[in-house]
Parts: C-alpha cells; sequence; structure tokens
C-alpha cells in the first residue's frame, strides 16, 4: 500500500498515461451500459409526457 505512490513517482511518463487511459476505459466501459438504460428511461418518460 506505502509502496504505490513510490512506484508511481519512477514509473515513466507514458507509462503512466497509459496506465491512466486504461483505468479511464475501464471505468468507462463499466458505466456505459448504466447511462444506456438511463437514456432509453428518459426517452421513454419524455414520450409518454410528449406523444408527438
Amino acid at each position: 500500500m506505502f509502496a504505490a505512490p513510490f512506484g508511481w513517482l519512477f514509473l515513466d511518463e507514458r507509462l503512466k498515461v497509459l496506465m491512466l487511459a486504461g483505468i479511464a476505459l475501464v471505468l468507462f466501459s463499466s458505466l456505459l451500459p448504466s447511462w444506456n438504460e438511463l437514456a432509453r428511461r428518459f426517452k421513454r418518460t419524455a414520450a409518454k409526457t410528449n406523444p408527438d
């Protein structure tokens, strides 16, 4: 636990960017299905209130 910040300091810049990109990709892919479900639900309720 204490070694992680020190290891982070000694990492190469490109490796840091690569790791951050990987973490962001994992977070984005895990959040995407819930966002799609929310958008679908929002569209459904909007269609109910606005019957165009």
